[in-house]
């Protein structure tokens, strides 16, 4: 499947949910917006581990850059047993439809990715209830979206 097949079916999927808190007028509708536009990044990213052929790569570099340099190696450096970690390794450079099409990768990636926002927020000192709410947004649109990669 392309990646504009993934992107289309998961926004369609979650759309029909996310349009009344599109159109209320009030605090809701940055929420939702962080939740659509995460959920179009997490149809994508579960493809970062195909190289430069990915949709990901070509529309979205940051993010590519982001999967390749910082979560990927963290995910390696999660894992404490010598032989885990040495498979992980492997999926995460070696193989496409590996750690990162799976129900543990895509929390993993999720929360990681997550976690650098909640930092960028700390460096920032804008952490407030709205931020909170931020990141509960762009975690679950992160997670949803790999869910429907993976559906």
């Amino acid at each position: 499947m392309l990646g504009k097949q993934h992107v289309s079916i998961s926004l369609l999927a979650v759309l029909p949910f996310v349009i009344p808190f599109l159109f209320v007028q009030g605090e809701l509708f940055p929420y939702s917006l962080i939740f659509l536009l995460a959920v179009f990044a997490g149809s994508m990213i579960p493809d970062a581990d195909c190289g430069g052929n990915s949709i990901l790569h070509y529309k979205v570099g940051f993010l590519d850059w982001i999967m390749k340099h910082i979560i990927m190696k963290l995910m390696v450096a999660l894992f404490n047993n010598k032989k885990v970690k040495r498979r992980i390794e492997l999926e995460v450079n070696y193989a496409h439809r590996g750690i990162l099409h799976s129900p543990i990768g895509v929390f993993i990636t999720s929360f990681l990715l997550t976690l650098l926002v909640f930092l960028i927020i700390l460096l920032l000192q804008i952490l407030t209830f709205g931020a909170f709410l931020l990141l509960t947004a762009l975690f679950l649109g992160l997670f949803i979206g790999q869910i429907l990669h993976l559906m």
